[in-house]
C-alpha cells in the first residue's frame, strides 16, 4: 500500500537469491518505499535471479540507501547453470534509487531506472538507462566511479555533477551520440572517455 519500510543497523551474510527492496508486481508498478540506514551486505553468495543477472540487492519502487555498503558479491556454488553475471546492486525499470554515502561494488540499471549516487564509492556501473521515459543515472558530488559503461546504442542519459570523479566513461556501445543526453558539469572530473567516431 506504499507504506515506508525502514531497515537500520544490520549486517547480512550467507547465501541468498537476492535482497528485494519491494517486489515485481508488473512492469510499471513502483509503489514500494524502502530506506536502508547503516546496512552492510558484503561478500554474500547469490543464485541467479531474473533478466539474466544475479544481484545481491534489487530495487523495486523507491529506495534510499544511507551509509550502505554492498560489495564483494559472489555466485553461489549452488548455481551452476546458466551462471548469470553477478552484480551488487540492480535497479529495475520505473524505480527511483538514491544512495548517500557508503560503497557499492558493481551496479546494473535497466532502461527506465532513475539512480542518483552522492558521496559514494563505486567500482563499476553497467547502465542501460535512457531518457525515453524519464530515466537517468546521476553521479553526484563526492562520488567516485571506476567505470561507467553505457550498455545501449541510443538515448543514454547520464549526468556527472560537479565534485564527482569518473575514471572511465565508456560509450563504445553507443551508435548515435546525438540521441543521448549526457551532461558533464563544470567541476566534474572524467579522466577517460571511450567512444566511436561518428
Amino acid at each position: 500500500n506504499g507504506s515506508k519500510i525502514t531497515v537500520n543497523d544490520i549486517n547480512f551474510k550467507g547465501t541468498v537469491q537476492t535482497f528485494m527492496l519491494g517486489h515485481y508486481k508488473n512492469g510499471t508498478y513502483n509503489n514500494f518505499n524502502t530506506e536502508l540506514n547503516n546496512v552492510n551486505i558484503i561478500g554474500v553468495n547469490v543464485v541467479s535471479f531474473s533478466s539474466y543477472i544475479s544481484p545481491a540487492v534489487a530495487v523495486y519502487g523507491n529506495a534510499t540507501l544511507n551509509n550502505v555498503n554492498i560489495y564483494g558479491t559472489k555466485l553461489s556454488n549452488y548455481d551452476t547453470d546458466p551462471m548469470w553475471p553477478v552484480y551488487d546492486l540492480a535497479a529495475v525499470n520505473y524505480t527511483n534509487t538514491v544512495v548517500n554515502g557508503g560503497k557499492i561494488g558493481t551496479i546494473y540499471t535497466w532502461h527506465h531506472a532513475n539512480m542518483e549516487l552522492n558521496d559514494v564509492e563505486v567500482d563499476s556501473i553497467l547502465s542501460n538507462t535512457t531518457h525515453t521515459k524519464g530515466g537517468r543515472l546521476v553521479i553526484g558530488d563526492g562520488t567516485t566511479v571506476g567505470t561507467i559503461k553505457a550498455n545501449y546504442a541510443t538515448k543514454i542519459a547520464i549526468t556527472i555533477k560537479s565534485g564527482a570523479t569518473v575514471d572511465t566513461l565508456d560509450l563504445s556501445m553507443v551508435s548515435n551520440l546525438d540521441s543521448c543526453d549526457i551532461v558533464i558539469e563544470d567541476g566534474a572530473t572524467v579522466k577517460n572517455i571511450i567512444y566511436n567516431e561518428q
